[in-house]
């Protein structure tokens, strides 16, 4: 490798060479603010007169044929430079700018912009890449026929124009112009590797999109003519079907290949090392990027052939939820190779449709769908056997997910559509809903979506306004305020309208019966309305009902026959999803380490946060300084009491349970970016079970455990819950404790009951939370004080929270002991319940009521 620094013009000049620019490069594509900016640094050069301005570097390769050089770096600074030098030339022999020099224009065609020796394309000394190499051969000839598409010539009529302002002379130009100065490098040695070369001249990301560096990385290497033919027969088509958005296409391509969802920043160097771990040959790569690229197009078309799949690819496509798109290019290329029918196709993205409603009209987090949906083909690949249905298996996983990733059950579905708000969500989101509660599964449709975002035809109409007349106060009685405060954004309130929202506090009988009102309204929507001769909370109700109906139709609760075969798995990747509770780990893999014996999840968690210490300690130190709770709230800077030392000044806590063991391994993972199925478990012989049967009587218990409690006045259920818990207080200790809780639950309550079925035993623990320390002081003061009371002995401190009592109430075997009578288990529970009601919770009750003092 040579490198020194020349004046462009000597390398352009360049004793008859020709400058190829290779279809791995990008297209030209420097922006009207670059040429400005290139033309202003010449006007400065000129009446400053410096001696010369640097311009960048250009690296380039000496090509087989003896006259030719392939551009690695430094394209768009040639070819922009190229462009100024032929709007120059094409003005002096038109005569709209003249030059001290008779022969200027004759000389710049010759020395910088064509060969005199060469004939036909040849004689160009310029070749970019396919379409701009048209583009530019273009200027050269009759303006009517100039590509105005294209970059090439929208820059070249930038400095045609420019020129003709005249802020300098031609001459001025030309010789600033001769000024600029760059880094030639020249790869003449066969050592010299391109990739690596092109790889670090762009290590900042700052000018390639990742997609062009994997062009870069596949074509690189290959011959020119290999180059030629691989960029025809499947690049420029790959690029063309992905609608020129390549990065985003192999960031869903890696997803299904390797079941994991790579960084944006990081997408070319996991494609690499995709590609070379897996030694794939790179046509074959083509071939199959090629294949899952026309399947892209489909997805994004709503173009498969399918009519009932392009339905509802229209409809998800409006929500722009691209993280089902790995898992939808699966589904077409299994549909392709017959492994799926045209009717198990629309039901599998019928389900997914209806799965990602429920899950927002619930307001359940959209990052969770990420995880589901990078590994949902290979889950079901793994159930599924040559008798299963493949929709059937999807919806059994689907229906078994629990959590933040659950499917919502139609009690909770139905809650949502009834009390959401529908009026302040994504406008995009808002337009879908109208829609299908619009069309439903009519033949005739009416393009509400368009007419909603688009056309602006339409609009979302509150139809008891959201300022309400004295009329509309009359109309709704004297509860008028709580009745609008309640009703207003609620579906039932709301519906599609096409007249003027001039009228919208215009009294009900008015909005209905004016032209254009709801009496003459076409949408469906407004059957009801029409009809209505008020509108009250009476009608607001009635309406509430009819939309629930068809919510509850339009988005189904899927059903399977489906039940899974279960084997002793021994080794499996790590899934948040899934409750090891009970279960004990012999071993683990993690990040390539081999084989690692272990005795317990504590000693396993221990060993990966000091594999992630090793690999980045600042993380885990600012998680040890930090005050908030969660993940945080297990790592500490000084060493107490159940506190593992991980490192110097840092800490962990190990005395939790297995439930919350996994969740740090989540959230750790999540921190640090690394896929959950990086960690690999070997299991103690037989004890992975059976995972669904387990949650199927855990799901009995804490069924239970909420009717119960929601049976008892006394008690408060708190809104920090899931799954897994319940958090709940007394009404006494409600109104007698303040409020003063920080990062623990919405609530604010520092002092909290908890029902787990999180750990190996279930049973009640009491919390003292994070919030204001005398409020906490006031009650740990009284816990230590009657320490010697049975249901205070329990006293253990957190960073955030300190646990005063707890209380088992079925064994750590109940598994196994209620697995086949789920009846017995119910009641046990009902019983062990009632139990703790009537002795420790009311003595616990009594003993702060009394002594706590604000």
């Amino acid at each position: 490798m040579q490198g020194n620094v020349i004046p462009l013009s000597q390398l352009m000049q360049g004793g008859g060479a020709r400058f190829i620019i290779p279809v791995y490069q990008r297209n030209y594509d420097w922006k009207k603010a670059n040429c400005k900016k290139l033309y202003d640094d010449l006007i400065d050069v000129s009446q400053t007169d410096k001696k010369k301005h640097f311009f960048g570097s250009i690296v380039y390769k000496p090509s087989g044929m003896m006259s030719e050089v392939i551009i690695i770096d430094g394209q768009q600074r040639l070819t922009t430079v190229s462009l100024l030098l032929l709007a120059m030339m094409n003005l002096l022999f038109e005569g709209k700018v003249t030059s001290n020099e008779e022969s200027k224009a004759e000389m710049i065609k010759d020395l910088y912009l064509t060969n005199p020796f060469k004939k036909g394309e040849e004689k160009l000394k310029l070749k970019p890449i396919k379409k701009d190499n048209l583009a530019f051969q273009k200027l050269f000839g009759d303006p009517d026929e100039f590509i105005m598409s294209s970059n090439m010539t929208v820059n070249y009529l930038y400095f045609y124009n420019r020129i003709q302002e005249k802020n300098i002379s031609v001459d001025e130009l030309f010789s600033a112009i001769q000024k600029l100065e760059i880094m030639q490098v020249s790869l003449d040695s066969p050592e010299d590797d391109p990739q690596l070369i092109f790889e670090s001249l762009n290590s900042t990301g700052l000018d390639l999109s990742e997609g062009d560096k994997i062009r870069n990385f596949i074509l690189m290497g290959e011959s020119p003519s290999n180059q030629e033919e691989y960029y025809e027969k499947y690049w420029n088509l790959i690029e063309e079907k992905t609608a020129y958005d390549v990065s985003d296409f192999i960031r869903h391509y890696l997803t299904l290949k390797q079941n994991k969802i790579p960084n944006f920043s990081n997408i070319y160097f996991d494609f690499k090392e995709y590609v070379t771990v897996n030694g794939i040959t790179i046509k074959s790569l083509l071939i199959d990027l090629l294949a899952y690229a026309k399947r892209y197009e489909q997805i994004k078309e709503a173009s498969t052939t399918t009519k009932g799949v392009n339905e509802v690819l229209k409809r998800i496509n409006v929500l722009e939820m691209n993280v089902m798109t790995p898992f939808f290019l699966e589904t077409l290329k299994n549909y392709e190779e017959t492994i799926l029918s045209e009717d198990e196709l629309l039901d599998i993205f019928r389900v997914t449709e209806n799965f990602i409603v429920r899950r927002s009209i619930c307001n359940l987090p959209t990052n969770a769908l990420n995880k589901i949906y990078s590994t949902l083909n290979r889950d079901v690949l793994k159930l599924k056997t040559n008798q299963d249905n493949y929709a059937d298996v999807m919806k059994y996983i689907l229906l078994n997910k629990t959590g933040s990733a659950r499917l919502p059950k139609d009690d909770e579905f139905r809650e949502a559509i009834n009390s959401k708000d529908f009026y302040h969500i994504n406008n995009k989101w808002r337009a879908y809903i109208f829609n299908r509660l619009e069309n439903r599964e009519s033949k005739e449709t009416t393009e509400i979506i368009d007419g909603l975002l688009n056309a602006k035809k339409y609009s979302i109409e509150h139809i008891m306004p959201q300022t309400l007349s004295k009329e509309w106060q009359k109309d709704l009685g004297k509860n008028y305020k709580e009745v609008h405060e309640i009703w207003l954004n609620r579906i039932a309130n709301l519906t599609v309208t096409g007249y003027n929202s001039n009228y919208s506090n215009r009294t009900f009988s008015v909005k209905r019966d004016m032209r254009d009102g709801f009496k003459a309204s076409p949408f469906r929507l407004n059957e009801y309305v029409k009809k209505a001769e008020r509108w009250t909370e009476q009608e607001l109700k009635a309406r509430a009902k009819d939309m629930e109906k068809n919510a509850l139709n339009l988005w189904k609760y899927p059903s399977t026959a489906f039940e899974p075969i279960i084997i002793d798995v021994g080794t499996v990747p790590f899934d948040s999803d899934q409750d090891y509770t009970g279960m004990t780990v012999a071993a683990f893999e993690f990040l390539g380490s081999g084989r690692i014996p272990v005795k317990y999840w504590k000693e396993m968690i221990i060993k990966i946060i000091k594999m992630l210490f090793d690999k980045d300690p600042s993380g885990l130190y600012q998680l040890a300084a930090s005050e908030e709770s969660g993940l945080a709230a297990s790592f500490i800077e000084e060493r107490r009491d159940g506190y593992v030392e991980i490192a110097e000044r840092l800490y962990f806590y190990g005395e939790t349970s297995t439930w919350a063991k996994e969740n740090s391994l989540k959230k750790l993972f999540e921190l640090y970016k690394i896929a959950e199925d990086d960690l690999m478990i070997e299991f103690r012989d037989g004890e992975f079970g059976d995972p669904e049967g387990k949650k199927k009587i855990q799901n009995a218990v804490m069924d239970t455990i909420k009717s119960v409690l929601d049976t008892n006045p006394e008690i408060i259920r708190d809104s920090k819950a899931n799954f897994r818990y319940i958090r709940f207080t007394t009404q006494t200790l409600d109104a007698l404790i303040e409020k003063t809780g920080s990062g623990w639950t919405a609530s604010k309550r520092v002092l909290l009951f908890e029902c787990d079925i999180k750990s190996g035993k279930i049973g009640f623990t009491l919390y003292v939370g994070p919030g204001d320390e005398s409020t906490r002081q006031n009650i740990l003061k009284i816990a230590e004080k009657n320490q010697a009371q049975t249901f205070f002995s329990e006293i253990s401190s957190g960073k955030k929270w300190t646990q005063i009592y707890r209380k088992d109430i079925l064994p750590k075997n109940y598994i196994e002991q209620y697995k086949d009578n789920v009846e017995d288990l119910k009641n046990d529970v009902k019983e062990n319940i009632d139990d703790f009601f009537s002795t420790d919770m009311i003595q616990i009750n009594d003993l702060i009521a009394s002594e706590y003092r604000s």
